[in-house]
């Protein structure tokens, strides 16, 4: 029998997800104004996984301080984003691992540390307005053997030789369609959303903020991680495709909307970058503003490399400033006449 916290929990969980499926639709019900570059897909493949420094220690600080999960205080956005966001953290200790190096047994992921993980990403896709991922099973013992690659030779890679400790096929094609990280599942998705030292393709955010994917296979120790964002090869050929939902045409980070100050302040937001992407857009040489209170605010501007887990990005970082709890940036990103506007508006949480 549940207890009554345990169903208040399960209650404010499904207002959650009602007041963002419609913030989602209403997203999605916008008319489009940016022109489609026809025939312009998503290539999805080994090179768009490519990172920048891979090595260990360059995927930034750990951030790994746990918050407690309340539910909303009631169904105002700012309630809700704030409670699915300490709910996403809630639990963010290092994975155990079963495995073994010395004999290279990849072992298998532990199913709560996979959970947790999926549940920082959900958080993050949530707040974004992008449909939610689910755990491929059939693609966690490629992702397992890809960390396993990670943890017996302490380093990081999309194509680790054959010369490498535990090297097996199917973990090195794992490792070309995952992305990889120098620690366990649940405290990896932080560092993979912050993206320091990949400034030029922002490729592990722009994956897991993808509109396009729906599926994702974790493979952790207790050190490494292997979040295997296209493992088609390893899908039964036989089974019919999941049907395609309604996708936004952009996704922005931080996103439209009421953002909790410790999304900034976990992933150096401000520092890093803030970021618009798409899989049909082309947002090469856009425009972007920002204003706050109608005046200006600068920021440096940079394109991001095509097909980097979405067709294109850009990047920009305040100049200067930095994001401030209740106030409101209007944010304008606009090429050749069309344009793409929204507000972010950062909130501190009770």
């Amino acid at each position: 029998m549940r207890t009554s916290k345990e169903r208040r929990v399960r209650a404010a969980r499904r207002r959650l997800v009602a007041v963002r499926e419609r913030t989602a639709a209403g997203r999605a019900a916008e008319p489009r104004v940016w022109t489609v570059a026809l025939g312009a897909t998503l290539a999805l493949g080994a090179a768009c996984t490519k990172s920048g420094n891979l090595e260990v220690g360059a995927l930034g600080l750990d951030s790994i301080a746990s918050m407690e999960c309340v539910p909303p205080a009631s169904d105002d956005a700012r309630d809700v984003a704030c409670s699915r966001w300490a709910c996403g953290h809630s639990e963010l200790a290092a994975a155990p691992w079963n495995g073994d190096e010395a004999s290279c047994d990849p072992g298998s992921v532990d199913e709560h540390a996979r959970d947790r993980a999926l549940r920082v990403v959900n958080a993050y896709r949530f707040l974004a307005g992008v449909p939610e991922l689910s755990v491929e099973t059939r693609w966690e013992a490629p992702a397992q053997d890809c960390a396993l690659l990670a943890h017996a030779n302490r380093r990081l890679s999309h194509s680790p030789p054959p010369e490498w400790s535990c090297w097996s096929d199917r973990g090195a094609r794992a490792s070309a369609v995952s992305l990889v990280a120098n620690r366990s599942a649940p405290q990896a998705v932080d560092p993979f959303i912050e993206d320091a030292g990949n400034e030029s393709t922002m490729v592990h955010r722009r994956w897991l903020l993808s509109e396009k994917i729906r599926r994702v296979g974790f493979g952790s120790t207790s050190r490494f991680t292997c979040a295997l964002v296209d493992g088609r090869e390893w899908d039964d050929a036989s089974a019919e495709p999941p049907a395609e939902p309604a996708l936004p045409a952009w996704v922005a980070w931080p996103p439209p909307g009421p953002v909790p100050m410790d999304v900034f302040r976990r992933t150096k937001l401000d520092a890093i970058g803030w970021t618009i992407q798409s899989s049909s857009l082309d947002l090469d040489g856009a425009v972007v503003t920002v204003r706050a209170a109608g005046e200006p605010r600068a920021v440096t501007v940079s394109p991001l490399e095509r097909t980097m887990g979405s067709l294109t990005a850009v990047r920009f970082v305040p100049d200067g400033w930095a994001a401030q709890a209740g106030s409101r940036y209007d944010v304008q990103v606009e090429k050749g006449g069309a344009v793409i506007a929204y507000a972010v508006e950062p909130v501190d949480c009770p």
